[in-house]
This record gives structure tokens, C-alpha cells and sequence, in this order.
């Protein structure tokens, strides 16, 4: 029986929910409204949010609101309950009604914004209020009542530019005892208006077409001291304007031409005076401030100066101007126009050129020669330079090591010590070699201990000390900081946010009770499978989890009832990218259970369906469902009353039952994009909610847009879909739409009544489909329209487009070829119309549009223009012609009924360039002259004739506009020959100085050299035959060692080829034998000589000498002339002399002198104190 009463209950949930009346905050909540505190004021910003009313549940005691850009048509009534409000800004809304009573009790409002508005005319109030600033821009007020700012005591700041006012009451602001700045610019004023005012400071009129300006036209305003007067039509000063307190007078950019003597008369306190971008030619005369003893700065830049002949009063008036203190602060801009041979030059360098032209004849060309042979000099002297170092490359610089001598008793000195400082970093260990530079330990590295600094938990400062790093650390390889699976610090208990993601956690963490500040944990990206159930315990400040990236594969292993509770102020739970895989039908003990929880995002989960048991059940609280990149093929039974953003986009989803969306009483946001197989129900039974503000269906299967079930939608995109027509009254239901994107269809058609209902609707997108006629009156039915892009589409002609409303068109790359004359006549407040990239050839004389300010015609066909194209756009500020076929030189009169014109785009055309046509020079003047610069220079590119081709107009005409740079004299070319002769010679002279010298430095460092390697040469002999001596002496004699032979060994042993006698006289010396060249005598050589020649005496007999004329030490021998008895004696052989050598106790000792160290040589099988022969 239960069972069927709750099938029954089921089946009529949908109805009861659909007849209960849904409460009116569902339909104010698409977005909340920010508060914020800036400058220690409460904001209450609610911009562009599209409300008409204001929502409830605001904070009352916000001091600065801001309401701009919404669809007030009238002053919400909520506003009286902001008692603290100091500043209320409820511009760009469609507010047409006077203050109401209710303001009054806002005494602390002060500052009142009622900008681009709706208001025609400012009315008389009858009430007072406490407004001190209050901005009126913007709107189309024509009309103001005399007494409309009476009640307005504490008025000092008015703003009422950018209006449709002509005229003033003379008394309009007489009783505005507290007024100081009034702003008029940008409205419809052919003279200054004249009206009281006993307090005015500042008064703006700029840009008001302004053509009289009246000698009296300040006599009332007794305190004024600014008035701004530029970009108007001036043309003349009256004589006698008379202001007593006038300080500050601004008549830039207009058309005066003369001043004189009585034009500032009376105004005798005038300090700055600002006349740019005027028509002035004469020079002015001293005379003309005579009056002005105050004056301190004048602004002269963008006028036209004639320097004809130069009088004495140009001269005084530059001295005028220019001394101390100076007028002018840029001398720059006192520049002449005329005559042709001072153009473009200062006032100064004109008189210069005028008066004394043979002092500066030719300053230009000297200067050139003299840069240009100093830049030639430089160069072939740096080459010179070079080629000579690479010829003589320096010698490297040997370093000296420390050397020993050989004998082990003599040392030689040792080299200076050099500290070598070699930064040792933590990431790697020393080098080999730096640590052979590194001072020994006296312990070995695991004796060093790994000490770390702890933290003195004494002292009052809560300084965390850095660990103390050892020896061992720097030589020890630790894991990166991603790697390690601990903390080994413990953390601050008063932590408020904690980031532990992307490590190996499997296991939540036990201890996290013990932050109980806790406000953000992160740990995604680990390796958890399941939670505990007191994983929170203690977190009651927890608002934000994130367990993303885990490995979670079912609900129970969250413990998903009990594991949410004690975060009490939990908003935000981040489970994506788990495996949790279905939503459907959980048992309750698998629901997630928060009362607090705000946002649940469940993205990248691989869940399929949704159905059963609601999953949102026991979360009373959440307001935003993430569902996104999960192959979700049907949503059911997802009931919250709470729900408001529901985001299922790259889903799998194909319909959605008409009824799914009752359940979601609350639902203000829904996103339902790139699901490519979706579509909405077609039949009766459309798919409803009558809460929903904002639906993206964009990317799918969408064939007609079946929006009747939404009736409170404010924003819809349904672009990149099907759709092929709209019907008649297809948004009839839609009466609050205001933002419908329908680009990227197939759309060929659409009736009149198409967007009939549409009252609200402020953007309509209907680019990239395939329409080719837009009835003339469908516009009509979007009263508040002010943008539409029809770009792409099949357009062939502008036609008579109606709206009141519509300020901004963009038709861009259709195929539109013509455009009627009164093509514009139907949209009276059209602001920008974009028309590139279309075929069009002509545009009509005298188009006509009051409003039009932006006009792009880039990359059309259109081939010429005149004077009556662009006359009937006033307004016209920016127009471009990127990319047509124009070729003749337009002209500056095109554009004299435009006077607001500051951007002018001429690129890419193919003109054609007649220099000596002077309309030329003058059409580049107006384009490019500063102040009033509307292109760039360096767009204009000439494509005729063949000579000029590819140059900008100042490339291709500069020497015809300034034929004076071209004229040159045979002085200047003699000038140029002498300073690039001289300069020439100075380059030979100094290389051959340079030359010279280093010849003669290379010289003396070859001398010098050859000088020391024979020094070197000489202490090597002297050595090597002391050597060499040593060893001779220090030989034993062979025979002492080897007896003689025996009788019979001498029979044996080989006759002699000579006698006795003969050997005798070789050793007298009487025959002369033939020497050949000697060589030096190694040991063995000594050792074998003494075995042959025995009875030669060595220390008595044998004198080392030198020729002076061989390089090479001989030995000369003083032969002893011993007979052939005297052979055999006893007392001459060698070990009888090594007898008496050792009775006399004497040692030669050789002592090695080197001028240079040694290189030290590595020998792995040698003594080092051994003295080796390559050392010598």
C-alpha cells in the first residue's frame, strides 16, 4: 500500500511543482551583486547585471553603490533603505523620470551619477537635496528649467556634456551659491551662453560649435577664472572681452587668424593664454600683452608662421616669448611655413638664414664631411689594427710553479701564494680539482657531524632558523622536495591554508586534527583510496577540500554520511578526476550528507548515468553541481531545492526529459555545451524552467530553438547548432531575453514578427548563417537593441534597416554592393557601422546620418570621393578606406562639414603621386600635422608613377615641397673635397705611427729574448761541463777493478798494429791529428776515454777554456810530455790519484743557478732529488 502511495506522490511532484508559485528572489539571483571595502568605504558593486529591480539580501550599509549598465527605466525603491549611501551611480540604465521623494532621506548622499541615460529634459524639483555632485552626460536633455538646480544649494560640481542643449537661462544657476564647475562640452551652442552665476570657477564649452563669442559674455560670471573654448569654430576675438577675474583662457583649435592690440585689454589678470591649432600667420606684436602683466605661458604650437622678410618685430616677439622667465615652453613649436626657403625651420634659425647666410652656409655639409672621415679613419685603423695583432698574436703568460734545486741543498725562491676561491654550491659536490684546493680535514667525513639548529622555543620571536649545513650535506645527495614522503618541521597550528597535493600520500594523515584554523586543504594529486570517518574531526573552520586526482573508486570509501559533518563551514568539495563512475541509484549510506556544502565538482569521474535516488539529497545547501567531461548519457530524478548552476558540458547527453528541470525549483545557471547529440524536446512538451537566467546549448544538435519554457532567460547562446529558420513569434515567451547569440547556424530566413516580445533585448548575434533579406521592420520589435552583427551572410545591400535604438551594425564580409543615400535615415541614434570587406564601388552623395561617428569601409572597391560624400555626417569621427582602388589625391574641403574627424585610415590604396600638385602637399598636411594627426606617415604609399613606386608621399615629393635641401654651391663641394682629403691624411699618418711603433717595440722584445735564451745557453754549458767533470772525477778506474791478464790470456789477446814508440809519441803529442767536431760527452764517452787514455792526469792537467769566437766550449788539453817508461808507474794511475784526492779531503760541489723555475714533470719510478739531465 505504501508503495503505491509513493508512486503516486511521484507522479505528482512535476504538476505541483510547476502550479506552486515560484518565490521572486529565484528571479533576481543570476548573479550575486560584490561587496567589497577600497579607501575604507563599503562598495556595493551591481554592474551589468541586467536588473530592473534590485534584489533582496543586500548590505544596507553600503556607502558607495554601483547600479550602472542595468535596465532601471526607474529609481529602484530599495534604495531608501541605504541610509549610509555617500555616492550612487545608476548610469548607462533607462532612467526618464525626476528624483524621487525617497532621496531626501539619504542625507549622506553627496555624489549622484545619471549618465547615457534616457533623459530629454531637466525639470524643476521641488524638494531639496544635499547633492554636491551631479553628472548629467550623455543623455538627449534639449531642455532645462530655469529653476531646475535651485533646490540644489549644495550643487559644486554639474556635468551636461555630450547633451542636445542650445541655450541657457540667464538665471539658471543664480542661486547655485556653491556651484564651481559647469561642463557644456559637445552640445549645440552657436555662441557662449550667457547666464548668472556668483560662485563659477570653471567653465567647459569645448567642442560645441561655437562660431560668436560676445565682448560681455563673462560680465556675469564675477569669480570665473578657467574657461575652455577649444575645438570650435572661432574666428575672430572681439576687442574689449572683458573678464575681471580671468585667469586660465583655452581658444585652441579654431579658426582665429588676428589678434591685436585690444583683444586682451580686459583681461588683466590673464596668466595662460592656449592658442594651438589656429589660422595665425602674421606675427604677433608686443603690444598685443601690453595689458597682461600676469602673463606667463602662452601656447602657440600648430600655427601656420610667415617669416617674410623677417622683421625687427618676429625678433622682439621671440625675445618675448622666450626669455626668462619663458612663455612658451617649447621653442619647437614657434616654427615657419613661409616663405619657401625658411620652411619648417625656427623662428631663430630663420633670422639666422635671413640676416647671416654667410655664417651658415654650409654647417651641414662640413659637419657630414667631418663624421664621415672620422667614421672612415676609425675603420681602416681598426682593420689595421687587427691585421697586425693577428700577425703577431701576444705570447701566452706562463704561470711560474714553484721549483727545487738539484742538489737538495739550494732552493730557489718560491712564487707568491695565490688564494683561489672556488664557490661551492649545494646542489653538487667540488670538482677534483676544487677540492684539491680545499684545505685537508683533520677528521674523515663520517666523523663530521649532521647537525641541525633547532628552534629556541624561548625566545619571543617566532624566526624559523635555516638548518645548518655540514661538510656531509654538501656531498650527501638528497631527494628532491616532490620526492620526500614527510615533513620533517612540524606546521604552524594557525595555518589557514595547507597545500600537500602531488606527493605519494595512500594514508589522510592523522594529525590534521590538530589544525583546527584550518580554511583550505589541498590534496590532490596522491594516492588515497579511502577516508576515515573522523578524517575532518576538529577542521570546523574548513571551508574548501580538494581531493582531485585520487583513487577513489566508490562512495563508501569516503564514508560519505559522516565524514563531511564536522566541517561545519565546508563550501567547496573538489572530486574530480576520481573513478567514482555512477550516480545512480546509492543506497544511503553511500550519500554525501553536509548541511553547509556549497559547491560539489564531480568533473572527469567517468560517470555514466544519473538516476534512482536523488545524489544531491543530503546535501540541503549545495547551490553548484560540476558534472563536466564525464560520458553521462541521461540526467534523472536529480532533485535539489537549492540548485542553482548545473554545468554538464562535454557530456553524452541526447535529450532531457520536458520535465527534469521542475525538480530544480532553483536553477539559475545552466550550461549544457558540446554535447554533439543533444536536442531540445520538439513537441508540444517543452523542456521548462521558469527560474532559469542563463542557458549555453552552443556546440550541438539543436534544429529549432524551443525557448517557449523559459520564460524568465536573460542570456542564451545557442550558436555553432542546426538551425535552418525562425519562425514567427519564436521568443514571444521571452520577454526579459536580453542577450541571444545565434551565430554560426544555418539561418536563410526569418519573418518580420520573428523577434517579436523581445522587449529587453540588447545584443542579437546573427553572423556566420546563410540570410539574405532582413525585413526592414524587424527590428522594430526590439525596442531596446543596440548592437547586431549580421557579418557573413548573404547580404547584397544595406537596404532601410528601423530602429530607434540600435547604436552599433556590423555587416563585414557579406556581399553587400550598394548602399542607399537614405540607407541610415531609419536608425536615428547609429553610432558605428562596419562595412568592410563587401564589394561595394561607390558610396552615395550626402548620406546622411546625425549620429554616425565610426565608418569602416576597408577592403571594398570604391574608387573615388567628393565634396558632398561625407557632408551630411556631422558627427563623423573615424572613417577608413584600407584597401580600395583610390588613386587621385583627395582633398581637405571633403571634410570640412566634418569637424570632430581625428582618425583617418588611407592605407593600402594605389595613389598616385603628383608632387608638384599643390593639393597634394596640403592633403598631407592635414593628415599628418600634429595636432590634429589623423594617419600615420608611413601608410601613405605612392603606386605611380614607375619611378616613385613603393615610397611614402614624403620620400617621393620631399625635395619638390622643400626645394631649398636640393640647391647645394661649389663651395660645399670643395669644403666636402678638403675635410675628406685631410681626413684621409690623418688616417695614413696615424697608421704609420702605429706602424712604427710597434715595429720598434717588436724589435726590442726580439732582442731582448735572443738575449736571455743565450744567457740561458751560456749557464747550461758551464753546468753540463761541471757535470760532466763531477762524473769524470767521481769514476772508478776499470783497471782497479778488472786484474790484468795472465800470462797466458796475453798470448791470446790480438797483436798491436802499432809500436810502443808510436803509441808513446801519441801520447806527446808531436804528431799532429786530424779533429773533427766534438761532441758533447756523456758518462759512458768519459768512461771509456779514462780506460784508454789512463795516464791522463784530470785535475791537474786538463783546463776548461773558451774561444771567443766559437759559440761552442771546447776542451784543450795540456799534453805532459811523459815518455813511454813512465806508462806503468803506480803514482799516475787513477787510483793513486783518487788516493791522494781523498787524503786531501776535497768535494767539488756543483750548485745549479737557474734564472727560471723548472717545469715540474710527473715520473712514476724515480727519486725526485735525483737530478736528471733534461733538467739542465
Amino acid at each position: 500500500m505504501g508503495f503505491i502511495f509513493l508512486s503516486l506522490w511521484l507522479w505528482l511532484l512535476p504538476a505541483t511543482v510547476l502550479l506552486s508559485p515560484l518565490p521572486e528572489l529565484q528571479e533576481e539571483q543570476e548573479e550575486h551583486c560584490r561587496t567589497y571595502t577600497h579607501e575604507d568605504l563599503l562598495h556595493l558593486d551591481c554592474t551589468d547585471r541586467g536588473l530592473s529591480d534590485l534584489p533582496s539580501g543586500l548590505d544596507y550599509n553600503a556607502q558607495v553603490l554601483l547600479l550602472s549598465n542595468n535596465n532601471f527605466a526607474t529609481f529602484p525603491e530599495q534604495l531608501q533603505n541605504f541610509h549610509q549611501a555617500e555616492t550612487l551611480d545608476l548610469s548607462g540604465n533607462r532612467l526618464t523620470s525626476a528624483l524621487p521623494n525617497y532621496i531626501l532621506g539619504l542625507q549622506r548622499l553627496n555624489s549622484l551619477n545619471l549618465s547615457n541615460n534616457n533623459y530629454d529634459s531637466w525639470l524643476t524639483i521641488e524638494n531639496t537635496f544635499n547633492i554636491q555632485k551631479l553628472d548629467l552626460s550623455k543623455n538627449k536633455i534639449n531642455r532645462i528649467d530655469e529653476d531646475a538646480f535651485v533646490r540644489m544649494s549644495r550643487l559644486t560640481y554639474l556635468d551636461l556634456s555630450e547633451n542636445r542643449i542650445n541655450n541657457l537661462p540667464l538665471g539658471i544657476f543664480a542661486k547655485t551659491t556653491g556651484l564651481e564647475v559647469i561642463i557644456l562640452s559637445r552640445n549645440y551652442f552657436s555662441e557662449v551662453p550667457k547666464f548668472q552665476s556668483p560662485s563659477l570657477r570653471i567653465l567647459h564649452l569645448s567642442n560645441c560649435q561655437i562660431t560668436n563669442l560676445d565682448t560681455n559674455s563673462m560680465t556675469e560670471m564675477p569669480t570665473l577664472l578657467e574657461i575652455n573654448l577649444s575645438l570650435n569654430e572661432i574666428e575672430s576675438i572681439p576687442d574689449n572681452l572683458a573678464s575681471n577675474s580671468l585667469q586660465e583662457l583655452d581658444l585652441s583649435y579654431n579658426e582665429i587668424a588676428t589678434i591685436n592690440d585690444q583683444s586682451f585689454s580686459s583681461l588683466p589678470h590673464l596668466a595662460v593664454l592656449d592658442l594651438r591649432g589656429n589660422e595665425f600667420k602674421e606675427v604677433w606684436s608686443t603690444s598685443h600683452f601690453a595689458s597682461n602683466p600676469f602673463l606667463r605661458e602662452v601656447r602657440v604650437k600648430g600655427n601656420r608662421w610667415s617669416c617674410e622678410g623677417f622683421r625687427v618685430n618676429m625678433l622682439l616677439t621671440y625675445e618675448f616669448l622666450t626669455k626668462e622667465p619663458p612663455k612658451v615652453q617649447d621653442r619647437g613649436s614657434l616654427i615657419c611655413y613661409t616663405p619657401q626657403n625658411v620652411s619648417q625651420l625656427s623662428w631663430q634659425q630663420a633670422y639666422i638664414r635671413t640676416w647671416h647666410a654667410d655664417e651658415n652656409g654650409t654647417p651641414s655639409y662640413t659637419l657630414m664631411a667631418v663624421l664621415f672621415g672620422m667614421l672612415i679613419g676609425t675603420l681602416i685603423t681598426s682593420c689595421v689594427c687587427r691585421g697586425i695583432m693577428a700577425l703577431n698574436p701576444p705570447q701566452p703568460r706562463q704561470t711560474t710553479p714553484e721549483t727545487t734545486a738539484l742538489n737538495g741543498n739550494a732552493t730557489q725562491r718560491r712564487p707568491d701564494s695565490v688564494q683561489l676561491r672556488i664557490p661551492l654550491r649545494e646542489e653538487l659536490p667540488p670538482s677534483y680539482d676544487e677540492a684539491l684546493l680545499m684545505p685537508r680535514l683533520n677528521a674523515s667525513f663520517h666523523s663530521l657531524p649532521d647537525f641541525v639548529d633547532e628552534e629556541d622555543s624561548n625566545t619571543n620571536n617566532n624566526r624559523r632558523y635555516r638548518r645548518s649545513r655540514s661538510i656531509g650535506d654538501l656531498t650527501e645527495t638528497r631527494p628532491r622536495v616532490h620526492d620526500r614522503r614527510s615533513v620533517r618541521r612540524t606546521v604552524d597550528i594557525n595555518v589557514t591554508k595547507l597545500n600537500i597535493s602531488n606527493n605519494e600520500i595512500s594514508t589522510f594523515p592523522e594529525n590534521l586534527y590538530e589544525l583546527y584554523n584550518l580554511i583550505s586543504l589541498d590534496m590532490s594529486g596522491n594516492q588515497l583510496k579511502e577516508l576515515p570517518q573522523n578524517a575532518l574531526q576538529n577542521l570546523t573552520a574548513l571551508e574548501i577540500l580538494d581531493l582531485s586526482r585520487n583513487n577513489f573508486e566508490s562512495w563508501i570509501s569516503l564514508n560519505p554520511n559522516e565524514v563531511l559533518k564536522p566541517a561545519t563551514y565546508l563550501k567547496t568539495v573538489n572530486l574530480s578526476k576520481n573513478k567514482f563512475k555512477t550516480l545512480a541509484n546509492l543506497a544511503n549510506h553511500e550519500l554525501l550528507i553536509s548541511s553547509s556544502l556549497e559547491t560539489l565538482i564531480l568533473e572527469n569521474c567517468e560517470i555514466d548515468s544519473i538516476h534512482g535516488r536523488s545524489p544531491l539529497s543530503g546535501l540541503t545547501s549545495i547551490s553548484v553541481l560540476k558534472l563536466n567531461n564525464n560520458p553521462l548519457l541521461r540526467i534523472q530524478n536529480l532533485i535539489s531545492p537549492s540548485l542553482k548552476s548545473l554545468y554538464v558540458s562535454n557530456c553524452q547527453l541526447s535529450i532531457i526529459n520536458h520535465n527534469e528541470l521542475a525538480y530544480l525549483p532553483s536553477l539559475v545557471f545552466l550550461k549544457m555545451s558540446h554535447n554533439y547529440r543533444l536536442q531540445l524536446s520538439p513537441t508540444a512538451d517543452y523542456l521548462y524552467s521558469s527560474s532559469l537566467r542563463y542557458l549555453d546549448i552552443s556546440y550541438c544538435n539543436v534544429f529549432k530553438p524551443n525557448l517557449f519554457g523559459f520564460p524568465n532567460l536573460r542570456k542564451v547562446i545557442v550558436n555553432h547548432n542546426m538551425i535552418r529558420f525562425l519562425r514567427s513569434n519564436e521568443f514571444s515567451n521571452n520577454t526579459k531575453l536580453e542577450y541571444l547569440d545565434l551565430s554560426n547556424n544555418n539561418i536563410g530566413s526569418m519573418k518580420s514578427d520573428t523577434f517579436r516580445g523581445l522587449t529587453m533585448l540588447r545584443y542579437l548575434d546573427l553572423s556566420w548563417n546563410e540570410i539574405a533579406h532582413i525585413p526592414e521592420d524587424s527590428l522594430l520589435e526590439m525596442p531596446s537593441l543596440t548592437q547586431i552583427k549580421l557579418a557573413r551572410n548573404y547580404l547584397n545591400r544595406v537596404g532601410h534597416l528601423k530602429s530607434m535604438s540600435l547604436s552599433k551594425i556590423d555587416m563585414n564580409s557579406c556581399e553587400i554592393n550598394m548602399i542607399g543615400k537614405d540607407s541610415l535615415e531609419g536608425l536615428p541614434s547609429l553610432v558605428d557601422l562596419d562595412l568592410s570587406r563587401n564589394l561595394l564601388s561607390h558610396i552615395p552623395d550626402s548620406i546622411s546620418s546625425n549620429t554616425l561617428k565610426y565608418l569602416n569601409l576597408n577592403y571594398n572597391r570604391i574608387t573615388s570621393v567628393n565634396n558632398l560624400t561625407f557632408f551630411m555626417l556631422p558627427r563623423l569621427a573615424g572613417l577608413g578606406v584600407i584597401g580600395n582602388r583610390f588613386t587621385n589625391i583627395w582633398s581637405r574641403t571633403y571634410f570640412d562639414s566634418n569637424p570632430y574627424l581625428d582618425r583617418l585610415d588611407l592605407g593600402d590604396n594605389m595613389w598616385r603621386c603628383d608632387c608638384a600638385d599643390g593639393n597634394m602637399f596640403d592633403f598631407y598636411e592635414f593628415v599628418t600635422l600634429e595636432p590634429n594627426k589623423k594617419e600615420e606617415s608611413y601608410n601613405l604609399i605612392c603606386n605611380s608613377p614607375v619611378t616613385v613606386i613603393g615610397q611614402t608621399w614624403l620620400e617621393a615629393c620631399y625635395f619638390v615641397w622643400n626645394p631649398s635641401e636640393r640647391v647645394g654651391n661649389a663651395d660645399n663641394l670643395v669644403w666636402f673635397i678638403i675635410v675628406m682629403i685631410v681626413g684621409l691624411s690623418l688616417c695614413i699618418i696615424l697608421i704609420n705611427t702605429i706602424r712604427r711603433s710597434m715595429n720598434r717595440r717588436l724589435a726590442a722584445m726580439q732582442a731582448e729574448r735572443e738575449r736571455q735564451v743565450e744567457e740561458a745557453r751560456d749557464r747550461l754549458r758551464q753546468l753540463r761541463i761541471r757535470a760532466e767533470q763531477e762524473a769524470l772525477c767521481n769514476t772508478p778506474d776499470p783497471r782497479d777493478l778488472i786484474a790484468p791478464p795472465s800470462y797466458d790470456e796475453a798470448l791470446s789477446m790480438p797483436k798491436l798494429n802499432v809500436s810502443c814508440q808510436s803509441l808513446n809519441e801519441t801520447g806527446t803529442g808531436k804528431t799532429k791529428r786530424r779533429r773533427g767536431r766534438r761532441k758533447t760527452k756523456s758518462s759512458g764517452d768519459l768512461l771509456e776515454e779514462t780506460e784508454r787514455n789512463g795516464d791522463i792526469p784530470v785535475l791537474d792537467d786538463i783546463e776548461l777554456a773558451e774561444t771567443t769566437y766559437d759559440k761552442n766550449r771546447r776542451r784543450r788539453r795540456r799534453n805532459g810530455r811523459y815518455g813511454s817508461h813512465e806508462i806503468a808507474e803506480l803514482e799516475q794511475s787513477p787510483g793513486a790519484r783518487r788516493r791522494r784526492l781523498s787524503e786531501h779531503n776535497s768535494v767539488i760541489e756543483v750548485e745549479a743557478e737557474l734564472e727560471r723555475p723548472l717545469r715540474p714533470r710527473l715520473r712514476r719510478f724515480s727519486d725526485e732529488n735525483l737530478p736528471r739531465e733534461s733538467d739542465f
